[in-house]
């Protein structure tokens, strides 16, 4: 009863925007001295995901202590997720073996969620959790499964190009570009991973050639057009500043564009 009056009392409080409330919320609760210990691994995951957004240097070490004391991540696929979550907001301000302790927990976690649902989903943020840990190998096992179960999934084929430019097989990447385009044409997310393989791969007038067939497939009459020249200059202007393209034909075409 009481963790059911605590949560209804944190529900209030989030949706009114007001944190410091939802803090005390849970500050009263773990302060009883008899909870069960499900319940205080409750109240222990939450208020350090509290913490760990409160934006304060102060706030991300309470988070990073009251993780380390948690000792039940949950059992059900929600909690688990959300434990994963607290722990992979509070990796965004941690550096060193301390973002690879909580990466590391926090892929725990989420593994046990897929475990349960064998969502997709779950399988592909764990490929994420791997490779923001610098477990890479695991990170791929995981992606070679996605790509097995949908080969064409825009996600699953851009994190396979930017993984095989990361180690310069350009051969191999462009294999997964060619897929992309053919399949994701019209999709932006597809036309940077390959515009920006191939100004690695030193073909950066093929990068160009790329951006600016997904110029030329926009409505200019549509409302989403000054959104999508937005982006596409982003892009241009990302890809004419390295070294190997700074000062080049290419790189001030894509400038000029």
């Amino acid at each position: 009863d009481r963790r059911l009056f605590a949560q209804a009392l944190l529900a209030l409080t989030l949706s009114l925007n007001k944190p410091d409330a939802a803090t005390k919320v849970l500050e009263d609760f773990l302060a009883a001295k008899d909870l069960p210990k499900p319940d205080r691994a409750w109240g222990q995951r939450n208020l350090a995901m509290i913490y760990a957004v409160g934006g304060t240097p102060e706030n991300r070490q309470k988070a990073m202590e009251l993780v380390k004391r948690v000792e039940d991540f949950g059992t059900s696929p929600e909690e688990l997720r959300a434990t994963a979550s607290v722990l992979s907001t509070l990796s965004r301000y941690l550096e060193g073996a301390d973002r690879v302790t909580v990466l590391t927990r926090a892929a725990v976690a989420l593994k046990d969620a897929f475990k349960a649902t064998n969502s997709s989903r779950d399988l592909y943020a764990l490929s994420q959790l791997y490779r923001a840990a610098g477990n890479r190998a695991e990170s791929r096992k995981c992606l070679q499964t996605l790509l097995d179960s949908d080969k064409n999934n825009i996600y699953y084929l851009t994190f396979a190009v930017e993984e095989l430019v990361e180690d310069q097989n350009f051969e191999a990447a462009e294999q997964f570009a060619k897929v992309l385009l053919q399949n994701h044409p019209g999709e932006f997310a597809a036309v940077a991973a390959v515009a920006r393989f191939e100004c690695r791969a030193g073909r950066p007038e093929r990068a160009l050639s790329v951006a600016e067939g997904y110029a030329r497939a926009s409505d200019t009459t549509a409302g989403s057009h000054l959104s999508r020249a937005g982006r596409l200059a982003e892009l241009l202007d990302e890809l004419a500043r390295p070294p190997n393209v700074r000062g080049t034909p290419a790189g001030r075409a894509m400038t000029d564009a």
